[in-house]
C-alpha cells in the first residue's frame, strides 16, 4: 500500500499511476490517529510507482501487507 494521506492524493495517484499502465485500487486505513487514505498495488510495479511519485513530488508513505 502507497499512503499518501487525503483522499485527494490518492485519486490523484491512482489516475497518474493508470496512465502509466500499473493497475492499483484506492483504499482507506483507519488507524488510532484517525484514517489514512491510498492505494494498493502489485509490489512488482513499486519502483515504477515511486519514480511518478517522486515527479509529480508527492508525499508518501509504504506499507507492506502481509498475507
Amino acid at each position: 500500500m502507497i499512503s499518501v494521506g487525503s483522499m485527494t492524493y490518492a485519486l490523484k495517484l491512482k489516475k497518474l499511476l493508470s496512465r502509466a499502465g500499473i493497475y492499483s485500487y484506492q483504499v482507506k486505513n483507519l488507524r488510532e490517529d484517525g484514517c489514512n487514505h491510498g492505494v494498493e498495488i502489485n509490489e512488482r510495479d513499486l519502483f515504477a510507482a515511486v519514480a511518478i511519485l517522486r515527479e509529480f513530488r508527492i508525499d508518501y508513505t509504504i506499507e507492506v501487507k502481509r498475507r
